[in-house]
């Protein structure tokens, strides 16, 4: 198997996945299909994400793309997957609010895999209050 890098994508799916979109999309822009799929509080931080990609600040985010299994019939879909330069690889969860079974599941995840999570949930001036579960 090999790896396709991003360089080797046509424009057509660069533009499609917001590679070639300015590094922060205008208000009311068109943005990605991957956007497209998220709510509000998570498309908000899809974007701080992809800023700081951009910045180099971090290499690579994924958007709900893995799947974690905590038990028989039990699974856990972060909302992003961020890799680090040093290569580690970090989870986070955002939230408008928190329901204990989604607390509960980042205990376990936390127990289960050595990730840490940083769960973000948007204050009302616009911030981030971010918890930390290790």
């Amino acid at each position: 198997m090999t790896s396709l890098k991003l360089s080797e994508l046509p424009a057509s799916a660069r533009e499609r996945l917001g590679i070639a979109a300015p590094p922060l999309p205008a208000p009311n822009a068109p943005v990605a299909d991957l956007f497209a799929r998220m709510n509000k509080t998570e498309r908000a931080r899809g974007i701080d994400l992809e800023a700081m990609k951009r910045a180099g600040l971090i290499v690579q985010w994924w958007y709900e793309a893995w799947t974690f299994r905590l038990g028989d019939d039990l699974r856990y879909t972060p909302d992003f997957v961020i890799q680090k330069p040093s290569g580690a690889l970090e989870v986070e969860e955002v939230k408008g609010f928190w329901r204990d079974d989604a607390r509960a599941k980042v205990k376990m995840f936390v127990e289960l895999y050595p990730f840490p999570v940083r769960a973000y949930t948007k204050t009302r001036h616009g911030g981030w209050d971010v918890e930390t579960f290790r």
